[in-house]
């Protein structure tokens, strides 16, 4: 009987990669294709392995590819056909291990895009600098990487457009892998939304308050919202513990991974979705409140499109959009109580499409069979 060839999943479980490596790891236990072993970085692995201080101005750039390259100094790379490498970050210290070995690289975002982005909401003359320098290094570093790799696993359309585009990948080499959640678990509630007697629930969750625009959001409540709506921020940003939220907002700290039901209850005991971010490549949390049937409101950045979807499950809002017209939009909701009815029947509809962890599976499983192993 023919061995199964032996993967090694390398998982960033950096900021939102942590969400993701999770579901990979649901749908790897179900993958019957490979067998497989897990190497995990977070945090942690900064301080262990941390070996290029040296230039400080790339410290965001490289510091976790080197990192990482310093921790697989303790893995038997040789025993593995090939790789499965969470994280684009990653790849600036492993082109020789990806030379040698079948690799699919998993990523929200990609270099070009990235720095897009940072340009996108930070229009300061340093941001610009720093956007220039790095593009005009990295740009070779990372191609010449990129021409390495077997198969790609971009997250959304969003990433997997830019590596057509930026990069000249062809489609044959694409599977976009968009997570999985268990939508046995992660359910509507079922309550009515049509009594006006009962004001609309707002629901934020994010971690930093301050670049997911919860800040904003809070203003915004304090201006206009508070006579018609709540609002429950879900985060634990060490900042939350000093605030003074007015009359009608709570804040729910501490929850962390392992405690998922409590999670998925808040998301089932609120109505819309708001999220005012200004810097996101993907979010997991759109997925999250699509599952549970919450209208979602939020800025038109990157791959939230590919999960809000404007007059169907919510409405998109392009950055730099006003208090007011975010406090129309939330009011208009309130005013119009079907309609809000309607977009969290879609949001719903939405997940069960592209959202699931059968999805999830199924797209992981053709990613490995283009490996060819």
């Amino acid at each position: 009987m023919r061995r199964k060839p032996r993967v090694l999943f390398i998982l960033s479980e950096i900021l939102g990669h942590k969400t993701f490596a999770q579901q990979l790891c649901d749908c790897m236990s179900r993958l019957d294709a490979v067998d497989y072993d897990t190497l995990s970085f977070d945090n942690n692995d900064y301080s262990v392995f941390r070996s290029w201080n040296k230039y400080n101005l790339w410290k965001n750039k490289f510091e976790s590819a080197y990192a990482l390259r310093e921790k697989l100094q303790r893995v038997d790379i040789d025993k593995y056909e090939a790789l499965f490498i969470l994280g684009f970050e990653f790849i600036y210290g492993l082109k020789e291990i990806v030379r040698r070995k079948k690799t699919i690289l998993c990523t929200d975002t990609t270099d070009i895009q990235s720095h897009a982005l940072v340009r996108r909401t930070d229009t300061s003359s340093l941001a610009a600098v720093k956007c220039y320098a790095k593009d005009l290094i990295t740009s070779r570093i990372y191609k010449s990487i990129i021409s390495q790799i077997a198969v790609f696993s971009p997250m959304s359309e969003c990433c997997a457009q830019s590596l057509r585009d930026d990069y000249n990948v062809s489609d044959k080499r694409i599977v976009v892998i968009r997570g999985g959640l268990d939508l046995t678990r992660w359910t509507p509630a079922k309550t009515t939304r049509l009594d006006r007697r009962n004001p609309i629930r707002l629901l934020f969750v994010g971690n930093d308050l301050r670049r997911k625009g919860g800040f904003f959001l809070l203003e915004a409540f304090r201006k206009s919202l508070r006579e018609k709506c709540s609002l429950t921020i879900v985060t634990n940003d060490p900042i939350a513990s000093s605030l003074k939220p007015p009359k009608g907002v709570s804040i729910v700290a501490g929850i962390t991974h392992q405690q998922i039901g409590k999670l998925i209850s808040l998301y089932q005991n609120n109505d819309l979705f708001v999220l005012p971010t200004s810097n996101d490549k993907l979010g997991h949390v759109f997925k999250e409140a699509a599952a549970s049937g919450l209208a979602i409101v939020s800025h038109n950045i990157a791959a939230i499109k590919e999960m809000v979807i404007n007059n169907y499950n919510g409405y998109l809002l392009e950055p730099g959009a006003s208090m007011e017209s975010w406090i129309s939009i939330i009011e208009g909701f309130e005013r119009d109580r079907e309609k809000l009815t309607t977009f969290c029947a879609n949001s719903r509809i939405l997940a069960e499409r592209h959202f699931g962890i059968d999805r999830m599976l199924s797209d992981l499983s053709h990613a490995v069979e283009l490996l060819e192993l």
